[in-house]
């Protein structure tokens, strides 16, 4: 009994800053068996500009725009490149407005796209110098999503490719990714994000991964 007892306080005294994995469960449109790719599918890939409209701005960068423009303006790009590679591009928005969070992933799967890329910029956690953190990470969850993020991440090195249990990246049936390209709240990352040559740099290689990976 006391042996228990000294277990569960274990447990709530633990000194892991880690916060618990989320429990997959099945999404309620996804196939109770994920259904295999089919490649002669016509190569359709479904970004997403994350955040947008009034009240869904995202991080605040270090010149005071927003990361919700931010991310248009890449997938924007992002999506020239890949039209140009023959790429066939849908997108979750192509304005500033309001997306529902599980509306995005729903959408890439009733039109069963090829890949669901969502475009992201970051902010440091809280209490984080934000003069300090500035790196590239693509976060997948499950290992078809991995394949993909391990593509982008090679092409952006240096890059990181992470698991994240996010809400657009666990589908079981198509490979879907979540880029941060970039810090707002680093000042060199946020006027890099808003210049148009460096950002289109930045789109042309992430396409090109987009791209091969569907070949």
């Amino acid at each position: 009994m006391h042996a228990l007892i000294l277990f569960a306080m274990m447990g709530l005294f633990s000194t892991t800053n880690e916060p618990p994995e989320k429990v997959w469960t099945k999404l309620e449109y996804a196939s109770d068996v994920p259904a295999a790719i089919d490649a002669k599918r016509p190569r359709l890939v479904y970004l997403d500009p994350g955040h947008g409209g009034d009240k869904n701005h995202g991080c605040r960068g270090w010149d005071g725009r927003y990361e919700s423009e931010a991310n248009l303006l890449l997938a924007l790009d992002i999506r020239r490149h890949l039209e140009a590679a023959g790429v066939e591009v849908l997108m979750t928005r192509e304005s500033d407005v309001d997306v529902p969070l599980y509306d995005r992933p729903r959408e890439a799967h009733r039109i069963k796209a090829r890949a669901f890329v969502s475009v992201h910029h970051n902010a440091p956690a809280a209490g984080k110098d934000p003069l300090a953190t500035r790196y590239r990470a693509v976060y997948s969850w499950n290992g078809l999503g991995k394949e993909l993020a391990d593509a982008i991440a090679r092409e952006l090195d240096p890059c990181q490719s992470l698991h994240a249990n996010f809400a657009v990246t666990r589908s079981p049936e198509i490979p879907s990714v979540l880029i941060e390209a970039d810090f707002l709240t680093h000042p060199d990352g946020c006027r890099d994000s808003f210049d148009p040559a460096v950002r289109d740099a930045i789109a042309a290689k992430i396409a090109a991964a987009i791209a091969a990976y569907l070949k």
